[in-house]
């Protein structure tokens, strides 16, 4: 019975130290390795200089965590700023843009301090991809990056709420016993979030059918950030055969679609507002990750 006792001990022990060590760690091309001690333990990074790409290739589906720690000459090069860009192309994945100070540690064989921890993450769809990201807006030389890639679809069921500050109305959708409450936009009045960042805010739209609508319909959620400039965020959607309103008998439930807005450092209100439909209404859903919840008490 004791040497279970230690057995067990011994694993949860493993677990915890570990950290964010979940997924297996993958490398970009040709990028310098940093290693840095944390409790005892050494942890790989892959150095990324300011002004910099990498190039990172994956295959999909899967869920890849980017843990980031600048490098900083002085212990007193504190709320240095820095901005990353993920992208595959042409085409803008994510921009994460944040401040971090200089944690106990140094990287090995270097004199650069290692700045405290920051995690973002990237969902990745089905097939080849190569990720670039690029390091800029800082004083900072260089930043280590922590690459951890975890096979499969993405789980949202850990993933926080986030409540409106202001609406339209709200409707309850049933689906597979399951009731879930969304938020309406409709055509005069959008739906208003304030979120902390950085985040990685979760919209999950369903369109509301009248009686009257039939067949795949086209719809726009128009996504503003602090009143700047829309993003028309282009959608199609089909009847569901699953789910239905439960308030709001006289409409037909939309399939779902998401949609993903990355938050930068500080408070922001996000708006969501229906356009380029015949729809009465459109209801959303928000939600972000539990990490970003944490980063926003920092």
């Amino acid at each position: 019975m004791v040497h279970r006792r230690t057995l067990v001990l011994f694993v949860v022990m493993l677990l915890a130290s570990h950290g964010f060590a979940f997924g297996d760690q993958i490398a970009p091309d040709g990028a310098t390795a940093l290693n840095l001690e944390i409790a005892g333990k050494l942890s790989l990074y892959h150095r990324l200089a300011a002004d910099s790409t990498a190039h990172l290739s994956v295959t999909g589906p899967g869920k890849l965590d980017v843990i980031v720690r600048l490098s900083l000459k002085s212990m007193h090069d504190t709320a240095v700023a820095y901005l990353i860009k993920v992208s595959e192309g042409n085409t803008l994945l994510k921009t994460v843009e944040t401040i971090s100070s200089p944690s106990d540690s140094k990287w090995q064989k270097t004199n650069e301090f290692a700045a405290k921890s920051r995690k973002f993450t990237i969902t990745v769809p089905e097939g080849d991809h190569r990720l670039a990201f690029k390091l800029s807006n800082t004083t900072a030389p260089a930043a280590g990056l922590r690459y951890l890639y975890e096979n499969g679809k993405t789980s949202h069921k850990n993933d926080s709420d986030v409540y409106p500050l202001s609406m339209a109305g709200s409707a309850t959708v049933s689906m597979r016993e399951k009731l879930l409450d969304f938020f309406l936009a409709d055509k005069s009045r959008p739906v208003v979030v304030e979120i902390i960042g950085p985040a990685s805010l979760r919209a999950v739209s369903r369109l509301a059918y009248s009686g009257t609508m039939k067949g795949p319909q086209k719809y726009s959620l128009d996504i503003s950030l602090d009143d700047q400039s829309p993003k028309q965020e282009a959608l199609t959607s089909e009847k569901s055969i699953s789910a239905e309103f439960t308030n709001h008998r006289e409409w037909n439930v939309g399939e779902s679609r998401t949609t993903y807005v990355d938050i930068p450092y500080g408070k922001h209100r996000v708006t969501f507002a229906l356009n380029g439909t015949e729809a009465p209404a459109v209801a959303i859903r928000f939600t972000i990750p539990k990490e970003d919840v944490s980063h926003s008490n920092e």
